[in-house]
């Protein structure tokens, strides 16, 4: 499968930027454009987003990652950083747990990959869902009706899922994978950037990352969001992210 990307900046050593779900490999541009002043930078659309074509069967997060390392096998990359958002930052950890040799820094930007602590209000809701779910599937096929498609979805299905169009089976085997071993098998050094106010990956994911990631570092960004690298957002970003980049190089941690 080839991917779509665009390569940013002439330094030697390289930086592949992987966006969140929904989204292209415009949403990290203003982020890219920074890091290029000192890095290749890789910005690249994920299989089945921006205009990558799509998986032709359900990928899990070694699907995606293998698509990744076979991208660098065509641009002759031996090793590089990984930077990746939300469910790039899926893709970047299970990348970074299966091909250590391939990676020499890895940045985890507001990540999804392991699942997080609910309260006794949302467990409560989310077992009436699912309950709900399996009773309204049994009266589709009971009655040979649609009630499924035509009233859960819309009224219960996240808008990930709704907008997931062909990706839907691959969303759903996606979310419900847990990356808490990998993530505890990742030697690399590793810089996770926090948003304090992420609703959608909250800072206790994060916060089990760092601990799971042995070495890590961590910075929480007061008053920010799940979108904290967007715009303006991407000069505080890179301000955080570009020593820790350039320690990498003095570690002898830049490309082969």
């Amino acid at each position: 499968m080839n991917l779509n990307s665009e390569v940013l900046g002439k330094g030697e050593n390289s930086l592949l930027m992987l966006h969140g779900w929904g989204h292209s490999l415009e949403e990290m541009r203003p982020l890219a454009e920074i890091l290029a002043a000192d890095f290749q930078v890789h910005l690249i659309d994920l299989p089945g987003f921006g205009k990558s074509e799509a998986p032709s069967f359900a990928w899990g997060t070694k699907d995606f990652a293998q698509a990744l390392v076979n991208y660098m096998d065509q641009k002759k990359i031996h090793k590089a950083s990984v930077l990746g958002h939300s469910f790039g930052g899926r893709i970047a950890i299970r990348l970074a747990s299966e091909s250590p040799e391939r990676i020499s820094g890895l940045i985890l930007i507001n990540s999804s990959g392991i699942k997080h602590t609910l309260s006794f209000r949302r467990k409560l809701k989310r077992t009436w869902v699912s309950t709900l779910r399996t009773l309204i599937r049994f009266a589709d096929k009971l009655f040979a009706k649609n009630w499924y498609g035509r009233f859960f979805i819309p009224t219960f299905a996240s808008p990930d899922f709704k907008n997931a169009g062909p990706l839907k089976d691959t969303f759903v085997r996606i979310v419900n994978e847990d990356l808490s071993r990998e993530a505890s098998k990742i030697k690399t050094p590793c810089f996770l950037l926090w948003g304090e106010k992420d609703t959608e990956t909250p800072l206790q994911m994060g916060e089990h990352l760092h601990k799971l990631i042995s070495g890590s570092i961590i910075k929480v960004l007061p008053d920010l969001g799940h979108n904290m690298h967007l715009n303006a957002g991407a000069n505080v970003c890179a301000y955080h992210l570009r020593p820790f980049l350039l320690s990498l190089l003095t570690k002898g941690e830049g490309n082969a």
